[in-house]
């Protein structure tokens, strides 16, 4: 039983001053193992002997080992199995309890890997890593040293130490890491003076949180700002983003939506205007092209940008609206097809997927169609 199982199941049995105590550990457990009992006793009202007498009361040789107990408890995460939620129970639980029933459905569900990307412009994609992994997670996204942080992944040497010595060590090895760190940093200096790289998306900026503006379409916006020499017009496009997501219906910032939002948010700021100009991907948004999304649009923003042409916006299902296509892209890829997960492929990044057909042939058949002479049919030897 765990410790906020422990103090609820026992509720009825203490005094009024008790159960005071016990609601505040309650809501405060993650902080409860840093705490005093000086510390508890001024949070709660009361005084330091009673905390301890409360520890004692519930099971504990002493605070020191009630404490150790719920910091064991908040590192290793809840039971195996679905838990079910009880009445009057804690925000603490039931919030531990869901994430722990996700997890356990996820894995019962489906027989692949679980894998976790994050970018690290917030500055929490390591815990996150972390609590991740700790809840059950198989592969973490990680980058070279020199080549992360910011808009990029954790570095890939640090996750293996964090993980070193406990049930997920990697087994990899420090010094390779560090030669291939080594190996790259000259590659990361030149990008910096290159300004291939910039400086504003190597850090971590904690606004991300409150902007909604993921890594990846951070140093997107970052470089479109770059191309209009206006760089000076950062921060008012990050205070931009989420007003424009505001206005679409708040749409998840993720490809493709992120790209909209923050293209519409970099021509709002640079024009001076509002939607003065509207990309067609924002009309098409607003047509419900894109879907229906979760809140409705913003209506001045509606008769800004479409004016008449709001009356041709669509109110059913879009995909309704679309010819079958899989017959006629199966047939354009027939030649590359060699399963069906080779359509889909080809059906979503055509021209990537046709580079990647013929450079897999080319390994199948030691044949490399790019330096055959097709024009008369000679193959360099």
């Amino acid at each position: 039983m765990s410790v906020i199982s422990r103090i609820e199941s026992m509720m009825e049995d203490y005094s009024s001053a008790e159960k005071k105590l016990a609601n505040y550990i309650i809501g405060n457990i993650e902080k409860v193992p840093t705490m005093t009992a000086n510390e508890l006793a001024e949070a709660s009202g009361l005084s330091a002997p009673t905390v301890v007498r409360f520890s004692k009361k519930i099971g504990f040789q002493s605070l020191t080992d009630f404490k150790i107990t719920i910091s064991t408890e908040l590192q290793t995460g809840i039971d195996e199995g679905f838990s079910d939620i009880e009445a009057n129970e804690s925000f603490y639980s039931i919030k531990n309890k869901l994430g722990n029933n996700a997890q356990v459905a996820i894995k019962e569900t489906v027989d692949i890997p679980i894998q976790l990307h994050t970018h690290y412009t917030s500055g929490v994609a390591s815990m996150t890593y972390m609590k991740a992994v700790e809840a059950g997670c198989d592969i973490i996204d990680t980058a070279i040293s020199p080549f992360s942080m910011g808009t990029s992944q954790p570095a890939t040497e640090v996750m293996v130490e964090a993980f070193k010595g406990t049930e997920f060590d990697t087994g990899l090895d420090q010094n390779l890491l560090a030669e291939i760190a080594d190996y790259f940093r000259p590659m990361r200096e030149e990008a910096l003076e290159s300004g291939l790289m910039n400086t504003k998306v190597l850090g971590v900026n904690i606004k991300t949180l409150l902007y909604q503006v993921p890594g990846g379409m951070l140093s997107n916006m970052v470089s479109q700002l770059k191309e209009q020499h206006a760089e000076d017009k950062y921060e008012e496009v990050l205070k931009e983003i989420p007003r424009v997501r505001k206005d679409l219906g708040e749409p998840p910032l993720v490809t493709p939506s992120s790209q909209i939002v923050g293209t519409q948010a970099v021509f709002n700021v640079l024009m001076g205007e509002r939607y003065k100009v509207a990309t067609k991907e924002t009309k098409d948004v607003l047509l419900g092209k894109y879907g229906q999304t979760v809140k409705p649009f913003n209506p001045e923003v509606v008769d800004k940008v479409l004016g008449e042409d709001k009356k041709n916006a669509i109110t059913c299902r879009y995909a309704d609206l679309l010819e079958p296509e899989l017959d006629k892209i199966e047939a354009e890829m027939k030649q590359w097809k060699q399963q069906d997960e080779d359509v889909l492929t080809y059906a979503l990044f055509p021209q990537v997927a046709t580079d990647f057909f013929k450079y897999r042939e080319a390994q199948q058949k030691k044949v490399d169609a790019t330096i055959a002479d097709t024009k008369n049919g000679a193959y360099p030897v």
